[in-house]
């Protein structure tokens, strides 16, 4: 059976979302953030300080992430 794979954008979203939530700085982007992948880390990773800074726990983190996975398959 042929696995199905993830949004990209959905995917530098996510990661750019834990570098947010874990306390990185946004210089940590691996990507240019000229571009399309780099702007979603970049989203993601404010989101995620966002929610660092309004006290989200990990178990909340995990929920949220969960249902942005689900918003992203539906786009």
């Amino acid at each position: 059976m042929k696995r199905c794979k993830r949004n990209p954008n959905q995917r530098m979203f996510s990661r750019g979302y834990q570098a947010g939530f874990d306390g990185r700085t946004r210089s940590n982007c691996p990507y240019d953030p000229s571009s399309e992948t780099g702007q979603h880390w970049l989203s993601g990773w404010r989101q995620g300080r966002e929610d660092r800074t309004a006290g989200y726990s990990l178990q909340t983190f995990q929920v949220k992430m969960v249902s942005m996975s689900n918003q992203f398959d539906t786009a």
